[in-house]
C-alpha cells in the first residue's frame, strides 16, 4: 500500500511546530465496512503525542457531510481513541482542538480525559484536510 499522509498545519506553523497527521496504515475490509487504521500525530513545540486510530466507513461518511456552523461543535468517532472539537469564529477562522484520550493511551479505557492540541487554521485549510482525509473512501 502507498504511504497516505493527511497534515494540517496551525497558521502559526514556523514559529510553534503545532500540526496534526494521519498517516494511513492500512484499510481492513470487514463485511459491510470499511475500516481505515490510521497513526494520528499531533506535534507541538518540541513534543508530540500520537494514538492508533480505526475510522469506519461510516465516520468517513460523517466526515464527508460536516458542515460548518458558528460555535463549537464536537466530531466523534466510533473508536473513542480521540475526537476534534471545531469553533467557527467569525470570518475565516477556526480554533481545532484534537483531543486524545489518555486512558485510551495508557490503560486501554475510554475515559474523556487527556491531552488536546490547539490548532488555529482558516476555514479552507480545514475544508481541505476533511475533503484530503475522505477522499480515501
Amino acid at each position: 500500500m502507498n504511504t497516505y499522509e493527511i497534515t494540517l498545519k496551525d497558521n502559526a506553523y514556523k514559529y510553534n511546530n503545532v500540526a496534526v497527521t494521519f498517516n494511513l496504515d492500512s484499510v481492513t475490509d470487514e463485511k459491510d465496512d470499511k475500516i481505515f487504521n490510521f497513526k494520528v500525530t499531533s506535534t507541538f513545540d518540541n513534543q508530540s503525542v500520537s494514538t492508533d486510530l480505526a475510522l469506519f466507513e461510516s465516520d468517513m461518511q460523517q466526515l464527508q457531510q460536516f458542515e460548518l456552523k458558528m460555535g463549537m461543535t464536537d466530531i466523534n468517532f466510533l473508536e473513542p481513541d480521540l475526537y476534534l472539537s471545531v469553533i467557527h469564529l467569525e470570518g475565516d477562522e477556526i480554533i481545532l482542538y484534537v483531543h486524545y484520550d489518555s486512558g485510551m493511551l495508557y490503560s486501554n479505557t475510554g475515559t474523556d480525559s487527556g491531552i488536546a492540541v490547539k490548532l488555529n487554521v482558516t476555514q479552507h485549510a480545514f475544508q481541505s484536510f476533511i475533503n484530503e482525509l475522505t477522499g480515501i473512501v
